[in-house]
């Protein structure tokens, strides 16, 4: 009796032991996942980067990656980098110095390469290797020039806009050949942060004080400072992440706004919504790469990795192993058709 009581103690002590085990495991696993370490491959003048700062990145149908840096254009066809600086042949053989600084780059529904500088707009044939200004192509183009180009997009209806750094924002709309007249509710600013469309093909701009809807060709403020409550906060960034449009405030803040009915704008701050071990300092950019992740870069702080799905996010990792980003200042993102995200850092590729 004593000995059956014996052997159907040790066999349940071994089972609730094998399932206290399993649990362990499992909490193990998860708390890794949870930490872990995000791995990045590096690309800098090492390896044929021209220059070592990236400002914009593009991708265009044939696969190449182009990226650009404080010294041209670096286009990379998985192996090796090819650089390319922006020139126009002058009537006497001679080419024009453009400026070499590359702070856009988008390809569009007509397989043209844009490319903006930090004085000029250009259109770069990469099958003749041969840039041309838009209005040699496009016909009723017309913009300033020694201008500050900062981000180009198009949306469905083949208008391409384009945003400055501080001389204001143009459209061009390609099935009229014309330039497109926009109005505004209230002043007219000068100062871009971004420009994005939305699944829905609507056009939202920031402004480092204000968030537009573009609607019956005319701006509509969203009135953040009545959403976040205070007057004055800087806007660093905009991203739509599904239906929410995420905002930067004050590089420190992230707020995700409910556009879904424009009269009833609802906000959520993102730590009420995401928890994670730390968040960064200095938030200057917002990226969705895919419908479960969304990616945070910062000036001095690296990247965070948000999982939407488990509401978590995890930092860019261990600085100074052979694996994490050779930089903490964050310029761009761009995720290609490989779902391959790209990080373009400040002096570090």
């Amino acid at each position: 009796m004593l000995s059956d009581l014996k052997t159907i103690f040790i066999n349940s002590f071994r089972i609730i032991f094998t399932y206290f085990l399993v649990l362990v495991l499992i909490l193990c696993i998860r708390t890794d996942s949870y930490s872990q370490n995000l791995y990045f491959q590096s690309y800098t003048t090492s390896e044929g980067l021209s220059q070592n700062s990236i400002y914009s990145i593009a991708e265009t149908p044939e696969g190449f990656m182009w990226f650009g840096t404080q010294d041209g254009i670096n286009r990379f066809d998985g192996k090796k980098f090819k650089s390319i600086k922006p020139n126009i042949p002058g009537i006497s053989g001679e080419s024009y110095s453009f400026s070499k600084m590359i702070t856009a780059l988008f390809h569009d529904q007509q397989d043209q390469l844009w490319v903006g500088t930090t004085k000029e707009l250009l259109i770069y044939n990469r099958y003749r290797d041969r840039f041309n200004y838009p209005k040699e192509i496009y016909k009723g183009f017309n913009i300033p020039s020694h201008i500050w180009f900062k981000k180009i997009i198009e949306d469905h209806q083949q208008n391409i806009w384009i945003i400055t750094q501080d001389d204001g924002i143009y459209c061009y709309n390609k099935v009229k050949m014309m330039m497109k007249k926009m109005e505004w509710s209230g002043s007219v600013p000068k100062k871009m942060i971004n420009i994005i469309i939305d699944k829905s093909d609507n056009i939202w701009l920031a402004t480092p004080s204000e968030i537009y809807r573009f609607a019956d060709d005319r701006f509509i403020p969203v009135k953040m400072n009545l959403l976040i409550g205070k007057q004055n906060f800087s806007i660093a960034d905009i991203c739509f992440v599904d239906s929410s449009l995420w905002v930067v405030i004050d590089n420190s803040e992230i707020f995700m706004l409910n556009v879904n009915d424009p009269d009833k704008i609802g906000l959520t701050p993102f730590n009420h919504v995401f928890r994670g071990k730390k968040m960064l300092a200095d938030i200057r950019i917002i990226h969705q790469s895919d419908e479960n992740t969304v990616w945070v870069g910062s000036r001095s702080d690296g990247v965070l990795k948000i999982d939407l799905n488990s509401k978590k996010y995890i930092n860019s990792g261990i600085k100074g192993s052979s694996y994490s980003l050779k930089s903490q200042f964050v310029l761009s993102f761009y995720t290609n058709k490989q779902s391959i995200t790209w990080v373009g850092l400040s002096g570090a590729g």
